[in-house]
């Protein structure tokens, strides 16, 4: 439950940025678009329930985040237009492990990592406020299933984001008061648009 400067205690984000689920859909449309494999050809890793695997021949890729990391510290980079809130900013890193099966694995794999050297190729990216970084090398991991052997290559590619989060952090709309000084004498103040 959020609760608010006001209510005292732990506040608790009332947005987040893409994580988990929403990420994976995202880097899906990703790596759909620079392969130009069909949607069910590019899939999550470690899923609770598995779809069949496609057959040896079949090229098609399988991806998942393997860590976040966080760059220097956020900050609160905006209040909120209604008073109600205020911005955390922060940059993130998160590797992306692409594992590319079937026949000319290797050769998709280093294309993914082509692909998103090119500029048209990172819009999408740009307007979710990530960036591609770079990757590592193509590895070749070749997998044996039920007695067949599956080509697979893996490539990790790095990528950076801007992560944004809202907390309950009220403003000051309005402050008033009287004061008295040491020598008696008194008086009354407000302003109006402060903010903590």
């Amino acid at each position: 439950m959020a609760n608010t400067s006001a209510t005292g205690g732990y506040l608790t984000a009332t947005t987040s940025p893409l994580d988990d689920q929403a990420l994976a859909r995202f880097m899906h449309d990703v790596i759909v678009g620079v392969t130009g494999l069909a949607n069910e050809l590019v899939r999550p890793a470690w899923q609770r329930n598995p779809p069949p695997r496609p057959n040896h021949d079949v090229l098609w890729c399988g991806f998942g985040v393997l860590n976040q990391t966080a760059e220097a510290g956020g900050s609160f980079v905006k209040e909120l237009d209604t008073g109600l809130g205020a911005e955390q900013q922060r940059t993130e890193s998160f590797d992306l492990l692409c594992s590319v099966y079937g026949s000319g694995c290797a050769g998709l794999a280093a294309a993914i990592r082509d692909g998103l050297e090119i500029s048209q190729n990172r819009e999408q990216l740009f307007l979710a406020e990530m960036t591609y970084v770079g990757s590592g090398q193509v590895v070749r991991l070749p997998e044996l299933v039920n007695e067949i052997w599956y080509e697979r290559a893996d490539v990790t590619l790095t990528f950076r984001r801007v992560v944004r989060r809202e907390y309950a952090i009220l403003n000051f709309l309005n402050v008033y008061g009287t004061y008295t000084t040491d020598t008696g004498l008194t008086g009354s103040w407000s302003t109006q648009g402060l903010t903590p």
